[in-house]
């Protein structure tokens, strides 16, 4: 049997308790300038191990989808094989991202925007209101072509009235 001096035991169990070396992309304020913002990303992906050209278009694409907004958001985005492992609780029993998963389940999808939109801005109670609902039916009709006036069809996004408009969206 060996015998482990204190030091060397205690080297071992912080070589043990650190996380495995990876890219990581820390908060900072990047200012207003889009096209800057997509320089940085650009920057810090090209330079990086494990490179992944798909993960920097959608970041890219969360800068154009959110420059022009009001209000404010935490967007997370996390490739596929991570965003599934991570707990999290929904605030509104899962109703925004039904909305999402129906109107607008991708970045690129012409629904995304404006439910994102309308995710963004706040009021004194933070929670959705009729009048949100109903301007966001109308913008959604017109840019997914759909009739403003079948209420089945729109039953996800009127689930929505009353519940909060906080945390995040998480992007996988």
């Amino acid at each position: 049997m060996a015998h482990v001096s204190a030091p060397s035991l205690k080297r071992a169990r912080s070589q043990i308790l650190e996380p495995p070396s990876r890219p990581t992309i820390k908060a900072c304020d990047v200012g207003d300038n889009a096209e800057e913002v997509k320089q940085r990303l650009d920057n810090m992906f090209m330079g990086s191990d494990g490179y992944d050209a798909k993960l920097l278009d959608t970041l890219k694409a969360c800068v154009d989808e959110l420059r022009d907004g009001a209000g404010g958001i935490l967007v997370v985005v996390m490739q596929s094989p991570g965003a599934h492992s991570i707990p999290f609780g929904y605030l509104d029993e899962k109703r925004l991202s039904l909305c999402f998963d129906k109107f607008g389940p991708n970045i690129q999808h012409a629904g995304f925007k404006p439910i994102l939109n309308y995710f963004c801005r706040h009021s004194g109670s933070d929670r959705w209101h009729r009048g949100d609902i109903e301007q966001l039916q109308s913008n959604l009709a017109v840019v997914l072509r759909l009739p403003s006036s079948d209420d089945s069809s729109w039953s996800e996004l009127k689930a929505m009235i009353g519940f909060p408009k906080d945390g995040a969206v998480i992007l996988s």
